[in-house]
């Protein structure tokens, strides 16, 4: 997982940080800014108005995809790209990385399915009143946990995955 590591060169390790907290900060933005009626791939209504997405038409785009696949989820995304990104600019190695990476997922799905699972049982509420909170990702994990391990037992394990 070289990728996840600063290179030897410092001033090439602060460009990538930069370029990453940039991203992060604009997925971040784009998230808390999004709107069902903004334009996007599944949108085909004309716009009405401006778009009140804060990044834009890309933002709206980016956000809508997101949301889509992971539901509030999206929101690990920008954080833990923050995170990458300070170790970058800082020269700092990332130990473990490989173990980290596969501890996010574990987090973004267990997360996803949670969120779903919350939604049955609970009434958690969907993403601007439209998309389901765990989004594709946790619909189809739900599902298969349910179907394996029942609604009590679906809840344990990605309650005990999330920890």
């Amino acid at each position: 997982m070289r990728i996840l590591s600063p290179s030897e060169n410092k001033r090439l390790n602060e460009l990538v940080g930069f370029v990453g907290l940039s991203f992060a900060f604009l997925l971040a933005l784009s998230l808390l800014s999004y709107s069902p009626h903004d334009p996007s791939f599944n949108v085909s209504a004309p716009i009405a108005g401006p778009i009140s997405n804060w990044i834009g038409p890309v933002g709206a785009h980016i956000a809508d995809i997101f949301f889509q696949v992971f539901g509030y989820a999206a929101f690990l995304f920008p954080a833990g790209m923050f995170v990458v990104a300070m170790r970058w600019f800082r020269s700092q190695l990332l130990d473990s990385p490989a173990t980290k990476v596969i501890g996010f997922v574990m987090l973004v799905c267990s997360l996803c399915a949670e969120l779903m699972l919350a939604k049955s049982a609970i009434g958690f509420p969907s993403v601007r009143g439209v998309l389901p909170p765990g989004g594709l990702f946790g619909t189809v994990l739900a599902g298969g946990l349910r179907q394996a391990f029942g609604p009590v037992g679906a809840n344990l394990v990605s309650i005990i995955v999330l920890f």
